[in-house]
C-alpha cells in the first residue's frame, strides 16, 4: 500500500464553504471514473495513456534519446505543437536530462517543487530548477526568433513521470486549456459560498503557479483522498473529470468513445456526414434536447452525460 502524502495548499481564498451534495455527486462520478481507467478503458484516450505511461518503465534505460521520444509521443497525443518549432523538443530533451541523470532523481525533485509550492506559494519555488524549467524557452521560429515556454508539455511530462510511480498518491497538476476553461464552471457547482481562487491565462511561471495552486485547491475542496476504493493518483482523477467535462462541453466525444459507441451516438443525433463544424452543432442540440438513451448501455458515458447538464454546460 503506498504511503499517504499530505500537503496543505496556501489560501488567498475568502469564505469557502462546499456544496456537500454536489461534491457528493462529483466523488461519485470519479469514483466511476477510476474504475474504469484502472479496468482497462476501451477509448482512444485510455489506449493513449496506457502507451505514453509504457514509455516509463523504469525496465527501459534511461538516457537523453528516452527523454527525447517520450516528449515526441506526448505532444503527437496531446497535440502540444511541439513539432511545429525548430528543435524544440530536442532543446527540451536535453534540459529535462541536464536536471537528473534518472527518472528517480527527477522525480524527487518534481515532488520538492509541487509539495513547496502547496506551501509556501509562488515566493518559495521562483529559483527552484523546475520553476526555471518551466520558464525557458524551448526552440526558435524559422527567423531565428525564441519560441517561447512550453509549459503545457512539460506538465504532461511531469505527470506521467509521477503517474508510473506506484508510491506516489497525489501526482502532478496537467496544464491543460480543457482544465483551465473548466475550472470556474465546475468551482461554481462546488462552491456554496465564499471566492475561489482564481486563474488567467498562463503566460509566465507565476501564472502557472497560480494555476497549480488553484487545482491544488479544488482537489482538496473535492475531497478526492476520501473517494472509497480509488486506485488512480488524486491529480489523475481530477485531470481526467475536468477534461472529460471540457469534451463534452465542445461536444467532442471522439476520444470518449470506442468507434461503436461514437459511430452510434452520430447516427442517432443526425450528424452522419455533416463538415465537422456542422457535427458539433448537431451533437450540442441533440444533448439538450435528450437523456442520451442510445447510449445508456454505457454506464459512465450516461453519467458524464447526466453531469454535464448539472453543471450547465
Amino acid at each position: 500500500m503506498a504511503k499517504k502524502t499530505t500537503i496543505t495548499a496556501t489560501a488567498t481564498s475568502t469564505g469557502l464553504t462546499v456544496n456537500s451534495s454536489n461534491v457528493k455527486k462529483i466523488q461519485t462520478l470519479m469514483g466511476a471514473i477510476d474504475a474504469k481507467i484502472t479496468s482497462g478503458g476501451t477509448n482512444l484516450y485510455d489506449k493513449n495513456r496506457d502507451l505514453i505511461k509504457s514509455l516509463f518503465d523504469p525496465a527501459i534505460p534511461y538516457n537523453v534519446d528516452v527523454v527525447y521520444k517520450r516528449l515526441v509521443v506526448i505532444d503527437a497525443l496531446y497535440s502540444t505543437n511541439m513539432n511545429q518549432r525548430y528543435y524544440g523538443i530536442e532543446d527540451m530533451a536535453n534540459t529535462i536530462y541536464a536536471l537528473s541523470p534518472s527518472d528517480a532523481g527527477l522525480r524527487a525533485l518534481v515532488c520538492n517543487f509541487r509539495n513547496t509550492l502547496f506551501s509556501g506559494g509562488f515566493p518559495a519555488v521562483y529559483l527552484h530548477p523546475i520553476a526555471t524549467t518551466f520558464n525557458m524557452s524551448y526552440g526558435i521560429h524559422k527567423n531565428l526568433a525564441p519560441a517561447g515556454s512550453a509549459m503545457s508539455l512539460l506538465s504532461k511530462y511531469f505527470y506521467y513521470l509521477l503517474l508510473t510511480d506506484p508510491s506516489e498518491i497525489i501526482g502532478f497538476p496537467i496544464y491543460d486549456s480543457l482544465a483551465s476553461y473548466m475550472y470556474p464552471i465546475v468551482c461554481k457547482y462546488v462552491y456554496a459560498s465564499g471566492t475561489p481562487r482564481k486563474i488567467v491565462s498562463v503566460k509566465t511561471i507565476d501564472h502557472l503557479c497560480d494555476y497549480f495552486l488553484a487545482l491544488d485547491q479544488l482537489r482538496i475542496s473535492i475531497g478526492i483522498s476520501y473517494i472509497g476504493g480509488r486506485s488512480l493518483q488524486e491529480f489523475d482523477l481530477l485531470d481526467a473529470y475536468l477534461w472529460r467535462m471540457g469534451k463534452f462541453n465542445g461536444n467532442n466525444f471522439s476520444l470518449l468513445l470506442d468507434k461503436t459507441g461514437y459511430t452510434t451516438l452520430i447516427g442517432t443525433a443526425g450528424a452522419a456526414g455533416m463538415t465537422s463544424s456542422a457535427v458539433i452543432g448537431a451533437l450540442g442540440a441533440y444533448r439538450k434536447s435528450n437523456g442520451c438513451p442510445s447510449l445508456r448501455a454505457n454506464p459512465l458515458f450516461a453519467n458524464l452525460w447526466d453531469h454535464a447538464k448539472a453543471l450547465g454546460i
